[in-house]
């Protein structure tokens, strides 16, 4: 079997067309993780990196407002981004009574830098379970607030009375984006 010259040509153009598109493809993700490597990010606040206590507290007419303070406490900096998961305990082992707290859409997250040391907070609306109705509500006294800092998996529980419908259809509280700061600062 014989190969012509230019057919030969035509294999070795080929050739060195895929090695110089296998080159620019390698050489793309490696410019991207030096950039990468160059800018590290700040990662998240880890439960442990964090005290979460509940901070002041201002009613209304109907419902209590409370700030929920996650204070670092790690010697790293971190970060915390969106709403944390509150829900209202009471037992030990731990019981959930009703709903958890919904988001409030109108408080739009924000990245919060926390430096060692440094406070954020987000508001915590728990509105007055005596505003339902009792048949629907189930009114029910509750001991603990069981606090998920954003995007953790882990709960820290906190004495804080509070009483709440025990039926899971009523919404009755609601919890803004964490913010920089204490609430009200």
């Amino acid at each position: 079997m014989t190969i012509s010259m230019a057919n030969l040509r035509s294999r070795r153009t080929l050739a060195g067309v895929t090695l110089t598109a296998a080159c620019i493809a390698v050489s793309v993700p490696a410019a991207t993780a030096a950039t990468t490597a160059a800018r590290p990010a700040v990662p998240s606040c880890a439960t442990n990196q964090v005290k979460a206590a509940m901070g002041s507290s201002d009613g209304t007419a109907g419902a209590v407002y409370t700030s929920v303070d996650f204070t670092n406490v790690s010697a790293l900096t971190c970060t915390l981004y969106g709403y944390p998961g509150i829900s209202l305990a009471d037992g030990a082992p731990y019981t959930q009574i009703g709903q958890s707290a919904g988001w409030n859409a109108a408080s739009a997250p924000t990245l919060i830098t926390l430096a060692p040391g440094a406070t954020a907070s987000a508001v915590l609306k728990i509105a007055d379970a005596y505003n339902f109705p009792s048949g629907s509500c189930d009114p029910t006294p509750t001991s603990y607030v069981v606090v998920y800092p954003p995007n953790t998996g882990t709960p820290i529980h906190l004495k804080y009375s509070a009483i709440t419908c025990a039926d899971r259809a009523t919404q009755t509280m609601t919890v803004n984006s964490v913010r920089s700061g204490l609430a009200g600062d």
